[in-house]
């Protein structure tokens, strides 16, 4: 993958680095968001979906809106497996 980069042995692992640390950075502000968005404890643990995230987002956005962002999220799911 980076054999045809100048200085493929750090490009490299530079790369991959900062890839994990942007992802990590990213990851914490969606972690926070989701958690401001709780609305009743209880109620999003014990959720009749059995999914605590699709509860928040029923909770935040409305039926409509859940689809919306579940199909999403699952297509970028899947989309990453076939890369």
């Amino acid at each position: 993958m980076t054999e045809e980069t100048h200085n493929a042995a750090m490009s490299g692992s530079i790369g991959i680095v900062m890839s994990i640390g942007v992802s990590a950075i990213l990851g914490w502000f969606l972690l926070l968001g989701l958690l401001f968005s709780i609305q009743d404890y209880d109620t999003t643990v014990a959720s009749p979906t059995g999914q605590p995230v699709t509860q928040i987002f029923l909770d935040t956005v409305g039926q409509n809106g859940a689809i919306v962002l579940m199909v999403r999220r699952h297509a970028r799911k899947n989309q990453r497996h076939i890369i």
